[in-house]
């Protein structure tokens, strides 16, 4: 409860407010974990590795999942669970719904990374699979029924956000069937439903949330209306995902027509919801330099966009730089656009990098995080433009940069995290007697 004091002391008591819901920490914390201590350890490894009892196809799809699952999965879906109900104008989940997905979602990722890496049980590759899959229902269900049941209507962000949580409905589905094909196979999944699987959730629930997100806010931060009219592109940049997800049939033509509408799509979005120059001069002075995540993301997935564009329309002598810009394109959207967008934005936006910034010094960290994950990203995207024209040395080495610079760039964003985490209510407790000094 709050005391209100007055003279000698309380006069009065008044109801407490509602403790604060910090489940989204435990979503950061997880998709960290995941990304320190399994997808990037895992990069590396593949990058320095030269015993022939390793299997390199599992472990590259044990890698490819902890990051896109686990990091960019988890993170994307804590942020979605605590923003949507509060941009819909409606009540925050229940902290029971959001405890059972991350832990559901969790349980999942790591159980295909030990599947995959440690102990080919089949069992348990399935079992990780379910509970991956029943956790994305229920992130599915939660954020259709905020949407249907939302008091604002009309707003441009809304379009991708339904697109994104329809999409977690149909991860689940790819997941059960990734599950049931690797249990059979000896913890490895078909390339022919992998390769299709992972551009499908990298564009489907996961860059769908980067385009609801992005319009919803960062056009307010450069000055800029919101955008409204965002069906059209949403919807062609969705057609490419269905598209892709319909090439597992192995119509591998229908894929390279998707992944091109999806770069046109990228660049036309990015035009209308991001931000690639100007000043966020809407945004408080101690929250200026992180605007910067903002622009390099979206610089990073403008180049995407195109290389998906020329990838698409390469003629079929050169399907070999077709694939190589493809590849670049999957880690140039996952690493240079996604990564640096929600380091960024979570710094923005989140209630403990917030009150942090109201109370604490300018920080040195971002500045740094970044320039991290700038040449974590480059370097991938050299590794994917060079691969089979210069020596394989040479690729490894760059693959090996690439994934210690990425795991650098978050191993110090996560202590930022956990400092501000450890301070959490102390700087709330500066906050409050400092607004009661004011006249």
């Amino acid at each position: 409860m709050v005391l209100s004091m007055g003279g000698g002391g309380p006069t009065s008591r008044s109801p407490a407010a509602p403790a604060e819901d910090r489940t989204y920490l435990g979503f950061m914390a997880a998709s960290l974990g995941v990304a320190l201590g399994a997808g990037l350890v895992l990069a590396v490894l593949l990058a320095v590795a030269t015993s022939p009892e390793l299997n390199q196809a599992r472990l590259i799809q044990a890698h490819g999942w902890a990051q896109l699952q686990g990091w960019l999965g988890i993170f994307v879906a804590g942020m979605g669970l605590r923003l949507v109900p509060r941009l819909c104008g409606r009540r925050p989940l229940p902290r029971p719904l959001s405890l059972t997905a991350l832990i559901l979602l969790t349980a999942g990722v790591v159980g295909r990374v030990v599947a995959q890496t440690v102990d080919r049980a089949a069992w348990l590759f399935l079992a990780a699979a379910i509970l991956a899959a029943a956790g994305m229902v229920l992130i599915s269900a939660a954020l259709l029924a905020t949407l249907a049941q939302s008091r604002r209507h009309g707003q441009g962000w809304r379009w991708p956000a339904w697109a994104a949580a329809g999409w977690w409905a149909l991860w689940a589905g790819l997941t059960v069937t990734a599950g049931i094909e690797g249990a059979g196979n000896d913890g490895l999944v078909p390339a022919g439903l992998d390769e299709p699987s992972t551009w499908v959730v990298l564009l489907g629930p996961l860059m769908n949330s980067v385009w609801a997100v992005q319009a919803r806010s960062v056009p307010v931060f450069f000055g800029r209306r919101r955008p409204r009219r965002l069906l059209v592109p949403t919807v062609v940049f969705n057609l490419g995902a269905v598209l892709v997800l319909l090439s597992v049939s192995g119509e591998t033509a229908l894929a390279r027509v998707g992944l091109g509408l999806a770069g046109a799509a990228t660049i036309w979005l990015i035009a209308l919801v991001g931000a690639v120059w100007g000043q966020a001069h809407r945004l408080t002075p101690a929250s200026r330099p992180t605007a910067r995540f903002v622009l390099t993301a979206n610089r990073w997935g403008l180049l995407a966009g195109a290389c998906l564009l020329l990838a698409a329309i390469l003629p079929p002598g050169l399907a070999a730089w077709s694939q190589r810009l493809d590849t670049g394109s999957l880690h140039l959207l996952g690493l240079g656009l996604a990564t640096v967008l929600i380091v960024g934005m979570s710094r923005l936006v989140t209630p403990v990098f917030a009150i942090q910034r109201s109370v604490a010094r300018q920080e040195r960290a971002p500045a740094v995080i970044l320039a991290l994950l700038v040449a974590a990203t480059g370097a991938r995207w050299a590794v994917a433009l060079l691969d089979g024209t210069v020596p394989a040395a040479l690729i490894a080495g760059l693959l090996g940069i690439a994934g210690v610079l990425a795991w650098l760039g978050l191993a110090l964003f996560a202590a930022s995290l956990a400092v501000a985490w450890r301070d959490l209510d102390r700087q709330k407790v500066v906050l409050v007697r400092a607004a009661h000094r004011r006249p």
